[in-house]
C-alpha cells in the first residue's frame, strides 16, 4: 500500500496490463453504485445523479489497497456524506503498482481528456499514496498530449508515496492548475519533497503523535493511514476554518511560534488556492483531530 521497499516488490511481480483492471465506480451513496470503463465513463454525463455544476472528485487509492480497504470506505462515505461533489473511486483490482502506475495514468488521461473535449472539465483528482502519484502523471499526459490546451484543475496528493529512484518524477506543481499536498509520515513511505504549489506538513510531517508503539513499520503504517482520516474529516465537518495551518519556513520555527505574520490557509477540501510554499498545523491526538 505505501512505500518504496513495497512498490519495488510488487513491480516485480506485476502481470496486469491497465487496461485489464481498469474500471470507475459512480457512488450516490454507499449502496448506489454504477461502474463504467475507461471505454464508456463519458456515458457518466447521461446518468441522471450526474450533476454537471458540480466538480467530479476521482479518487485514487494507495498500493494494495481496495474499494472495500477501510481508509478508502472513510473517504467514499465521507463524500458522500459532504454531497457536493460527483463522486468517482478508480479501482483496479487491487493490481497497480509503481510499473504500471504510468501507463494507468496514461490510460485515464485519454478519458479525462474526452470530457474535456466535450465540454465538462471539473475535475478534482484525489490520490493517496502511490495513487496520489498517479494522480501527478495523470494530470502530466493531459497537460502534455492537449499540448496544455487542457489541464486538470486540482490535484490533491495524500501523502504521495515514495517512488524507487529514478523510475518516475514525483507528483509536482506542473502537473495541475493547482497541487495541494499532504504530509503525514515521510520515513518510510511518504515522499519529503515539497512538490505542490502548497505542501501542508501535519504534526511537522514525519510522523503522527497518536501512532505509537515498539515496531517501527507499524507506527509509520498508522501515521501514513491518518492522511486519509484528516482528509475525510475537511469533508465531513462543515468548518471552513478546519486544520488552519501557517506558512513558515520549518516545523521547528513553528513549534517556537517564530513564523511571525505568515499567511494561513485550512488544510483540505476548502483549501486557499492562493497558499504558497510550506504550511504546518498541529493537531489533536483523537477525532475530531482539526484543533481549529
Amino acid at each position: 500500500m505505501f512505500g518504496r521497499v513495497l512498490i519495488v516488490v510488487a513491480a516485480l511481480v506485476a502481470t496486469s496490463s491497465a487496461q485489464s483492471c481498469l474500471s470507475f465506480l459512480f457512488y450516490t451513496s454507499a449502496n448506489n453504485i454504477v461502474t463504467y470503463s475507461t471505454a464508456n465513463l463519458t456515458d457518466i454525463l447521461n446518468n441522471p445523479n450526474f450533476n454537471r455544476q458540480r466538480v467530479t472528485a476521482l479518487y485514487m487509492y494507495g498500493f494494495q489497497q481496495g474499494i472495500s480497504t477501510p481508509s478508502v470506505v472513510q473517504v467514499r462515505d465521507a463524500y458522500i456524506q459532504n454531497g457536493n461533489h460527483n463522486f468517482l473511486l478508480m479501482d483496479c483490482d487491487s493490481s497497480y503498482t509503481a510499473i504500471n502506475a504510468n501507463s494507468l495514468a496514461d490510460e485515464v488521461s485519454d478519458v479525462l481528456l474526452q470530457f474535456f473535449n466535450l465540454g465538462y472539465e471539473s475535475w478534482h483528482v484525489v490520490g493517496f499514496s502511490l495513487g496520489a502519484q498517479i494522480g501527478g502523471m495523470t494530470g502530466r499526459h493531459v497537460r502534455r498530449k492537449s499540448l496544455r490546451r487542457f489541464s486538470v484543475p486540482r490535484i490533491t496528493g495524500i501523502d504521495p508515496g515514495q517512488l524507487p529512484i529514478g523510475l518516475f518524477n514525483d507528483i509536482n506543481a506542473d502537473d495541475a492548475n493547482f497541487v495541494d499536498i499532504i504530509h503525514v509520515e515521510t520515513v518510510h513511505f511518504g515522499t519529503v519533497n515539497a512538490v505542490g504549489h502548497v505542501n501542508f506538513w501535519v504534526n511537522g510531517g514525519v510522523t503522527q503523535p497518536m501512532c505509537t508503539g515498539a515496531v517501527a513499520v507499524v507506527v509509520a503504517t498508522c501515521a501514513h493511514l491518518m492522511g486519509p482520516t484528516y482528509w475525510s474529516e475537511t469533508l465531513t465537518a462543515n468548518n471552513p476554518n478546519i486544520f488552519r495551518s501557517q506558512q513558515c519556513e520549518s516545523w521547528n520555527v513553528f513549534v517556537n511560534n517564530q513564523c511571525g505574520n505568515t499567511p494561513t490557509s485550512p488544510m483540505g477540501i476548502g483549501v486557499n488556492f492562493n497558499a504558497r510554499g510550506n504550511y504546518f498545523l498541529r493537531t489533536n491526538l483523537v477525532s475530531p483531530f482539526s484543533l481549529t
